[in-house]
């Protein structure tokens, strides 16, 4: 939401020399026009003016200001750089040029016009909410809070600059602070359908429910058309596990926009979910989209130059071409979806595959790239592209390999390893005929459902029973957690065993059984054909589909779900007793 002005003409700092009273009345006709919408006719007019006064000020500036009105930036940028030459000193036109060099990526271009304007005019609200906005786009959260707050301070019923300070706030956390703000929003502006929305993602952050759902619903009722609150109240839904419920708020959206990437994409996952592939893998494309892309895909930003390289999806002939194969998300998604490269080894003249550094050398050491060794190369992202015909994100190929049907998943083991010097620490230190469970009770933090899929150490120690020696596989654990382990007598650290993933690979060879949430390990280990207990959270990622205690990707993982959110403690007990059942 930015201001821009042809309010304030009659002002001398925002007008350049008038010629004749011909030229007098048609700007003050074409001024009238441009206020009253008219952007065409009055951009005829600024036109015919330019025609006879090519350096006339104010047909510059306002010609401009309809081409960035009309989202053509780059032209608004050049007229209004014109029309700056002719009269520097003009407070408007600063601060529109400074939006439309905003809206062309010119973030120091823009700042730089903020500054000039308030300079002239120290106590001009709205270049200090303009030059907010562009702080908070180049994430400088700080400088953006103070710009906000200037231009609140000047006009405190500002109620754009407080919906915007709202919104940084709630990007960084600060949830009550925002909510505060957005309820003076609302006090100020009781028809502001973005502060709804907003309020609703707060009060979804704070778990509060009810009132997430109203506040969706009320920016609903006030605008039929706004998709935004469709698919925050599907999203909504489906975190609670509304998931059918959900699905037709997602169908809403899209009937609104049918293109609209953000429902396409949230729905994809209730395809996926629901076990409708066909139609799931055809819209999770929809996360290429500018609009999901930064957050969707990590790796993207570093890895510009795919962009150049022809796209794969299964439509080409690649039987006599080279195909690069990338990862864009996470650990876990490379590991389950590298199954299927053998299959791309067999319609292609050869394979790269690239991944995340970490998993280089897992991947190299398994027995499935080894026997592939003459078609297939593994890479780092790290490394430089290397040339090829074609690329396809690894989490494309159930597209590109038309993969409609579980029954198409591989699930059968695909990577083994050698065992190595772990496992002869491990035996040298075990006790004979004991089974041996490995752990893992938290993710990484960084991941966006991490709060509801991992389990604080001092929760999930609840389902150890005394029938097996557990062995941790926890990565990164704190003092803390070192603590309460040492607490616990049939528990080792595995960690000093660990340095990388080949590393767990080959610990878990000796392992009987893996206990864990959703991470990469548990990805590896079922992977390997491990008996894996994997406790998902009541909404779960949409590759544990929903209904059933088995997976269509791995024959010996078996599921454990939350029944209510939140609610760890019945999931722990089933495990609990059914370590009890398996091992005595």
């Amino acid at each position: 939401m930015r201001n821009t002005y042809n309010k304030s003409y009659g002002s001398q700092s925002g007008r350049g020399k008038i010629t004749g009273p011909r030229v007098q009345n048609l700007l003050k006709s074409a001024v009238d026009l441009h206020q009253r919408g008219a952007l065409a006719q009055a951009l005829e007019i600024y036109n015919c003016v330019l025609a006879s006064e090519p350096k006339n000020f104010e047909a510059l500036h306002l010609s401009g200001l309809i081409a960035y009105q009309t989202k053509n930036y780059p032209l608004g940028v050049k007229l209004m750089r014109q029309a700056l030459g002719v009269n520097p000193k003009s407070v408007a036109c600063l601060v529109n040029l400074g939006l439309a060099e905003h809206a062309t990526a010119d973030y120091e271009g823009a700042i730089g016009r903020y500054n000039c304007a308030l300079k002239l005019q120290p106590q001009f609200a709205a270049a200090y909410y303009n030059r907010g906005n562009v702080y908070k786009d180049l994430g400088l959260w700080d400088q953006s809070v103070c710009d906000y707050q200037n231009a609140i301070e000047i006009k405190p019923d500002y109620w754009e600059a407080l919906l915007n300070l709202a919104v940084v706030l709630e990007s960084n956390k600060y949830w009550i602070p925002s909510l505060q703000i957005l309820n003076r929003v609302l006090q100020i502006n009781p028809h502001c359908i973005k502060a709804y929305n907003n309020r609703g993602n707060i009060h979804k952050g704070l778990e509060r429910w009810r009132d997430a759902l109203a506040d969706y619903e009320t920016c609903i009722k006030l605008d039929q058309s706004y998709v935004d609150a469709y698919i925050n109240k599907a999203n909504l839904l489906k975190d609670l596990a509304y998931f059918e419920q959900a699905n037709e708020v997602y169908k809403m959206a899209l009937t609104l926009e049918p293109q609209n990437p953000r429902a396409l994409w949230n729905q994809s996952l209730q395809s996926l979910l629901r076990g409708d592939f066909s139609e799931g893998w055809k819209n999770y494309e929809a996360r290429w989209s500018p609009d999901n892309a930064g957050k969707l895909n990590p790796y993207l930003s570093k890895l510009p130059d795919i962009a150049n390289i022809k796209q794969w999806r299964g439509e080409q002939d690649v039987s006599d071409k080279r195909l690069l194969i990338y990862a864009e998300q996470g650990l876990g998604d490379s590991i389950q979806f590298a199954r299927f490269v053998p299959d791309l080894a067999r319609v292609c003249a050869f394979v790269y595959v690239a991944v995340q550094p970490s998993l280089v050398k897992l991947f190299e050491n398994s027995k499935l790239f080894i026997d592939l060794s003459q078609t297939v190369k593994v890479l780092s992202l790290a490394e430089s592209l290397v040339d090829c015909d074609f690329a396809c994100p690894l989490m494309s190929l159930g597209l590109a390999l038309s993969l409609n049907n579980s029954d198409l998943f591989r699930p059968d083991p695909y990577f083994t390893f050698e065992p190595g010097k772990s496992i002869r620490v491990l035996e040298s230190s075990h006790k004979s005929h004991t089974p041996r469970v490995g752990l893992v009770w938290r993710g990484s933090h960084f991941h966006a459902n991490d709060k509801y899929r991992s389990i604080a150490l001092e929760t999930f120690k609840s389902c150890l029973a005394p029938v097996a020696e557990f062995i941790s596989l926890q990565k990164d654990i704190t003092n803390e957690e070192l603590e309460l382990l040492s607490q616990e007598k049939n528990v080792k650290d595995g960690n000093p065993l660990i340095d990388d993933f080949l590393d767990t690979a080959v610990l878990c060879t000796a392992l009987d059984l893996i206990i864990c949430v959703d991470t990469s390990v548990a990805h590896l280990a079922a992977a390997m054909g491990k008996e894996v207990w994997l406790l998902i959270p009541v909404s779960p990622d949409w590759r544990w589909m929903i209904g059933r205690d088995d997976s269509p990707w791995y024959t010996n993982l078996r599921l454990y779900r939350q029944s209510e959110i939140g609610d760890w403690s019945s999931v722990l007990g089933r495990v609990n007793r059914d370590l009890i059942s398996k091992f005595s």
